[in-house]
């Protein structure tokens, strides 16, 4: 998306362009006068809305070549999907948003203990059946 905080206001394009209508002036001469850029008139005179969104689609990282690569390596870091695409570590984090990946999501963490967790569930369950509440 474009930051419209950068862009000329909408007032002040038509100002500009009735000012240079008006005086008759050239691209040039109204450019020197509102030290704007002579190619910034030429495009507000085709255009004079600001572009709010940028509708160009992504270039370097194939689609589908990056599902595959999820699909392949699940477990991979972006850093490592990067090396493997040959593109930058923030070309594929934003490839992956594009392509509905949020985070890493991970059924089975090394550190986590099967057994534990199942004695921590049914109390939980047990909490939750009597209305009691788990934090006082």
């Amino acid at each position: 998306m474009y930051n419209t905080e950068m862009t000329y206001p909408l007032k002040f394009r038509q100002h500009v362009l009735a000012i240079k209508t008006q005086e008759k002036l050239t691209y040039a001469q109204t450019a020197t006068r509102f030290c704007v850029g002579t190619a910034s008139l030429m495009r507000w005179a085709k255009r004079i809305e600001p572009c709010l969104t940028r509708d160009k689609p992504a270039t370097k990282i194939n689609q589908v070549a990056l599902i595959f690569d999820v699909e392949t390596y699940p477990d991979a870091s972006q850093h490592e999907r990067a090396q493997r695409m040959g593109v930058s570590a923030r070309g594929i984090c934003d490839a992956l948003k594009r392509a509905g990946f949020s985070y890493k999501k991970t059924f089975y963490h090394p550190k986590i203990d099967v057994q534990a967790r199942k004695v921590f569930q049914t109390k939980l369950q047990g909490y939750e059946a009597t209305d009691t509440p788990i934090f006082r």
